[in-house]
């Protein structure tokens, strides 16, 4: 299907219940536009060179499954606008001109599968974002594979969870988290990044899970900016890695988190926090980086001594000792009887 100065494929209005599948969709203005018909299935279709979006979903196209399929050098690849409970499985979308997967205005987003299984989605070599994701919601976690785009996720004034995703070798940032709330971060691999691996702009009570997480080779780790009320604190008997990175924590202008259960090691600077207040640290393994820490404001590195066995506390001691308190430092020379 091809040569069209429309679209290759048109569902109009309260078309319900279509199937699209095995096509080849290519030199159109856009690729497939489903307004406002539900239970649409997209599937195991190549859809590419169109001059606009590669799948367009517009007003209440809602319930609608886009599986299996190769979306590459459109402008958006595929745009979710004003469409609820859509299901993104097992597509390659990349080298498109402007975002990978746009979701603008939608919620309930059903499914992004799973990485462990043929329903994951790959994201790469778009010039904008693998996936951008602006006032929606989803039911389940953002998952999926994200390379050498600007930028692998972007989350804009929304509150997905993210997890078991591996994101790399994006230009800028590998997460993006803009004005966003009660974000759950769970079961990362983020390298590669210019900018920063997860990056919290004006982002508040965002949480990590319990599985593991590895940040490495970024220029800076997390990157806290005028973000307060999160919570970084983990508590698994995996650890939240940060290795490698110039700087492996960097906090600037925010206050109210808590960083907790880190392994900061072989950075410039561990952890940097300038211009922030009233920021808890402790129970974090500071190792063999040049600078372990740097605070240029007034922030609490320990807690009230606390027995680690204890199951009413969130934690447990970074190096296996018996108590909670401060931080491990590989630099400290004196003795820490309470350990």
């Amino acid at each position: 299907i091809f040569n069209h100065t429309s679209s290759g494929i048109y569902l109009a209005d309260s078309s319900d219940v279509n199937n699209i599948s095995g096509n080849i969709i290519y030199n159109n203005t856009n690729g497939i536009i489903n307004n406002q018909s539900t239970s649409t299935t997209i599937r195991n279709n190549s859809i590419y060179s169109n001059s606009l979006n590669g799948i367009t979903l517009i007003e209440n196209s809602d319930f609608s499954t886009i599986d299996g399929n190769s979306i590459y050098n459109n402008a958006q690849g595929i745009l979710n606008n004003l469409s609820d409970a859509t299901t993104f499985t097992n597509n390659n979308i990349y080298s498109n001109s402007q975002n990978g997967l746009y979701i603008v205005g939608s919620s309930n987003i059903n499914s992004f599968g799973t990485i462990t299984s043929a329903t994951s989605n790959s994201f790469y070599n778009n010039t904008l974002a693998g996936l951008y994701f602006v006032d929606s919601s989803s039911d389940n976690p953002i998952t999926g594979t994200y390379y050498n785009n600007s930028n692998g996720i972007v989350v804009y004034s929304s509150n997905p969870n993210i997890g078991r995703s591996v994101i790399y070798n994006n230009t800028n940032y590998g997460i993006l988290l803009d004005k966003s709330t009660n974000i759950e971060l769970d079961y990362l691999t983020v390298y590669g990044h210019s900018g920063a691996g997860i990056f919290l702009n004006g982002t508040n009570f965002t949480t990590v899970g319990s599985n593991e997480f590895t940040i490495y080779n970024n220029s800076i780790g997390i990157w806290l900016n005028n973000s307060f009320n999160n919570s970084l604190i983990f508590n698994s008997s995996d650890n939240f890695n940060l290795n490698n990175n110039t700087v492996g924590l960097l906090m600037e202008s925010s206050g109210n988190n808590t960083i907790s259960g880190f392994v900061i090691t072989n950075s410039s600077v561990g952890l940097n926090i300038t211009s922030s207040n009233d920021n808890l640290i402790y129970n974090n393994n500071f190792s063999s980086n040049t600078i372990n820490a740097f605070d240029q404001g007034t922030n609490v590195w320990n807690i009230t001594l606390t027995d680690a066995s204890l199951t009413t506390f969130v934690g447990k001691n970074i190096i296996g000792g018996a108590n909670l308190g401060g931080n491990y430092w590989s630099d400290y020379l004196g003795n820490d009887s309470t350990n």
